[in-house]
């Protein structure tokens, strides 16, 4: 399987790896530089029983302020997030680059907000942005094989012959 197996969306990612990272039986620690102090990344002695209620109740002075938010794997792929947690607090560390399976092919057809692309059995969601598009079977989707399951990662008018791809 693949660096993003078991995660659980919404994932909270920074841009960069900490320099730091302190694991203890009640909590994460991390330090994003040899110049910046420690800040909680969880803290389990805060009482509730989700993460991001955990994440609120930490002071704001000690708490990780996250770069961005991931809602699924599409979004996760599409960002610069090298490090983060997900909705069950479990730490992943995305730096190190995978090689993925990766084509491009032609949108078919267009129902409501889904769309099916050649060689795919089944369809995807339209990206937001994209649903008022006249002619969107003109465009190609770039796909990315992850976890036995296709995803997009981008769009275009433009096709290319790339069989594999970096994450």
């Amino acid at each position: 399987m693949s660096k993003f197996t078991g995660i659980v969306f919404p994932f909270y990612g920074l841009h960069v790896v900490p320099v730091t990272i302190l694991y203890s039986i009640d909590s994460i620690r991390i330090s994003l530089n040899h110049k910046s102090s420690m800040v909680y990344a969880d803290d389990r002695n805060k009482k509730s029983d989700n993460y991001i209620g955990r994440l609120a109740s930490i002071s704001e002075e000690v708490r990780i302020k996250y770069d961005a938010t991931a809602l699924n794997l599409e979004q996760l792929i599409n960002s610069d997030i090298k490090w983060g947690l997900d909705k069950n607090a479990q730490v992943y560390d995305l730096s190190n680059k995978e090689k993925f399976k990766f084509k491009c092919t032609k949108v078919m057809k267009q129902k409501n907000n889904l769309i099916w692309v050649n060689n795919i059995s089944y369809p995807f969601v339209l990206p937001e942005h994209l649903k008022n598009i006249d002619n969107i079977e003109k465009l190609h989707v770039f796909l990315v094989y992850i976890d036995l399951v296709w995803h997009i990662y981008k769009f275009s008018m433009y096709y290319s012959r790339l069989e594999d791809i970096r994450l």
